[in-house]
């Protein structure tokens, strides 16, 4: 086995080193990280020795990476193209909150003349959207740096994604209820924001939609994705009668309105070839054909990872893999948690596998068009990297102009957790000989 480091790598850990000969063993392949970006490959971001978990990373045009996440409130770090902290955003750290404590960050969006939105909540159900300047702090000109839908006695809102429309709007999901998260009844809630901060009156009469035309009292979205023609979907799961937990895309009219030339009736609903599941992600590509990647089993005990893939019009694509599906089956436990596709449309997707230690350990694989794990990365389509003793999972992946691969999440996420950042190079293969 030939196997290429550099003096950076073996930092990473013995770890990452123990994972790649074994795997190596069976006579395959495996991508390194990219070691000229921070500590051979990855950094790891634990500003002024408090706990933070890392959800999502930007890109911006001059080459810097923002990566946000949250603790108590809403936290972000820029890093340098090299991987090192830039200290011209907010000292090293920027923390930012309300009047709210636990916040939770769903997602950050990186507007073209580098402002930062954030969209999440708090432990209670407060619905909290903000948006700061270049250099990290507060944009007061965005209805006075916050939007807020407050919890009450009876009303709980929980935010899960946002996206950015190309005119500027903020368009944004999660679940509503009026009483208690923990209880069997949830709907759908869909919200647009102007570029002012204000909620957009054009979508649903006051910015927000509830879903309650969607059949069932309890229907979670874990994802959206924003067409070219402006119409939303919305991917997740919801409960049948029986509390098992089945698969459901919805799409709705650039209005707020159900879209009922999605399968036509607006939604549409399947178990995973006969066992429960959750989307999680949803992604496009130019043929049209719509991509759910999500995890197969029960909740918050996923075993699998699957593909599944519809077409335009919301209709199960049978000639994709096994009737619609592609499964991959590993001996470990397997979760996803973000799906983008890279220049040649090939599907990348990342998250976290238990291991052998019983831990999770950050987890990336790419297939191509057909479905298939690509041989041409990694070890036979597949990367598992160990940060640290615990578990480190990855919430975000995107690629970089030159094709890298970044991933974010948090290592260490059980005992002492904070944010990673790993580079991966999409060319770079270790053969086993």
């Amino acid at each position: 086995m030939n196997l290429i480091f550099s003096r950076n790598t073996i930092k990473v850990g013995i770890l990452v080193i123990t994972i790649l000969q074994q795997m190596s063993a069976e006579g395959q392949q495996y991508s390194l990280m990219d070691t000229t970006f921070g500590n051979g490959g990855f950094e790891e971001i634990l500003p002024n020795g408090g706990k933070i978990y890392g959800h999502s990373v930007l890109y911006q045009q001059d080459h810097k990476i923002i990566v946000a996440g949250n603790y108590s409130s809403y936290e972000l770090v820029r890093l340098h193209a090299d991987g090192t902290l830039d200290n011209t955003f907010g000292g090293g750290l920027v923390k930012t909150s309300n009047h709210l404590t636990d916040n939770y960050l769903a997602n950050a969006l990186l507007q073209p003349d580098g402002k930062i939105v954030l969209v999440g909540c708090n432990a209670i159900g407060n619905f909290e959207l903000t948006r700061l300047n270049v250099n990290g702090s507060t944009d007061t000109s965005f209805n006075g740096g916050w939007v807020s839908l407050s919890a009450n006695d009876e009303e709980r809102y929980i935010a899960y994604d946002a996206k950015l429309q190309q005119d500027g709007k903020i368009i944004f999901c999660g679940i509503y209820n009026n009483y208690s998260f923990n209880l069997n009844t949830a709907e759908i809630f869909i919200g647009r924001i102007n570029i002012d901060g204000t909620f957009d009156s054009t979508f649903s009469e006051d910015g927000k939609f509830y879903g309650s035309t969607i059949p069932g009292g309890y229907n979670i979205p874990n994802s959206m994705f924003l067409q070219n023609n402006g119409k939303i979907l919305i991917g997740g799961y919801y409960f049948n009668d029986n509390d098992e937990e089945y698969l459901q895309i919805s799409r709705y009219l650039t209005n707020g309105k159900i879209d009922t030339t999605f399968n036509g009736i607006g939604y549409y609903r399947t178990s995973v070839l006969e066992d429960q599941g959750r989307i999680i992600d949803i992604v496009q590509n130019t043929a049209g054909k719509i991509i759910c990647v999500g995890n197969k089993g029960i909740s918050n005990e996923p075993t699998d990872i699957f593909l599944m893939q519809l077409d335009t019009f919301g209709v199960l694509d049978n000639n994709f893999g096994d009737a619609g599906f592609i499964i991959y089956d590993s001996k470990f436990s397997v979760g996803v948690n973000r799906i983008i596709l890279d220049n040649d449309e090939n599907v990348l997707i990342t998250g976290y596998q238990t291991s052998e230690r019983a831990d999770a350990d950050v987890f990336t694989a790419r297939f191509n068009a057909l479905g298939n794990l690509d041989e041409d990365f990694g070890l036979n389509g597949i990367v598992v990297t160990a940060l640290s003793n615990g578990d480190d999972v990855a919430n975000d992946i995107i690629l970089q102009p030159d094709g890298k691969i970044l991933t974010v999440g948090t290592m260490n996420e059980n005992i002492n957790p904070r944010f990673f950042v790993i580079r991966y190079l999409d060319d770079f293969i270790i053969s086993a000989d």
